[in-house]
C-alpha cells in the first residue's frame, strides 16, 4: 500500500544516470519530495496523493534518465576505440583540467549541468 514504505522504497529504486551525476538527481529527487511533505504539512493534500504524485514524477524522469544514459553507455562510442578512444580521453581530461583551473567556466558548467540532469523533476 502507499505510506511510508513506498516513498522509501522509490528512493532505493530511483534508477541513476550512468554519466557521473548521482548527486545532482538524488538532491532533486530530496527536494521533490521534500515540496510534496510540506504539501501535506500545509494541508494541502493528503499524503497518499502527495506521495502518489512524487512517485509518478520519479518514474517518468527515471526511464527519461535510462534512456538518455543509454545512448552513451554502449561500445560504439569513441570512448571504446583501441587507439582514439585514449586520445579522446586523453583530450576530455585536459579539457577538464582546464575547466577547473578557470572559476568563472567552471560554475557555468556546474549550472549548465544541474541543469541538464535533473532540474526538470521539482519544476512545477
Amino acid at each position: 500500500m502507499w505510506g511510508f514504505s513506498a516513498a522509501k522504497r522509490s528512493f532505493a529504486e530511483n534508477p541513476r544516470p550512468g554519466r557521473g551525476s548521482a548527486p545532482i538527481p538524488l538532491c532533486g529527487t530530496l527536494r521533490c519530495f521534500a515540496k510534496k511533505l510540506i504539501e501535506v504539512r500545509n494541508g494541502e493534500k493528503e499524503l497518499i496523493q502527495a506521495v502518489h504524485e512524487y512517485e509518478q514524477r520519479m518514474i517518468k524522469y527515471g526511464f527519461k534518465a535510462v534512456m538518455e544514459s543509454r545512448k552513451q553507455m554502449d561500445d560504439k562510442t569513441v570512448m571504446h576505440k583501441p587507439i582514439i578512444g585514449r586520445i579522446a580521453l586523453a583530450g576530455m581530461r585536459t579539457g577538464m583540467r582546464l575547466v577547473n583551473a578557470l572559476p568563472a567556466i567552471k560554475k557555468k558548467m556546474s549550472n549548465d549541468l544541474a541543469r541538464s540532469r535533473g532540474e526538470e523533476r521539482y519544476d512545477d
